[in-house]
């Protein structure tokens, strides 16, 4: 998984390592000094209601310094990302 910037530099966020669509995925998180995980697991509560849940796992492996950093870097954090999927996804 990667994003594209607009001067046409790659940034590499994580690769997949579970893909079983409509109900979860993974991706390995390289943002950081070590390698996290984020998982993301889907799931049905009504015709038009799903509900979303995401872990973000592997903070041991952090210093508190990196953890620090990512929090000021990232105030909104996954609550502002989700609410972007949200955004796009409601008609």
């Amino acid at each position: 998984m990667y994003e594209i910037w607009g001067d046409g530099t790659e940034r590499l966020w994580g690769n997949v390592i579970v893909w079983e669509p409509l109900d979860r995925f993974a991706i390995t998180w390289h943002t950081l000094s070590e390698v996290t995980e984020v998982e993301v697991h889907f799931k049905e509560l009504g015709p038009a209601l799903t509900r979303v849940e995401l872990e973000h796992r592997g903070w041991e492996r952090l210093t508190a310094d990196e953890i620090a950093e990512w929090r000021a870097r990232y105030a909104g954090g996954w609550k502002l990302i989700l609410g972007l999927f949200t955004d796009a996804a409601t008609p």
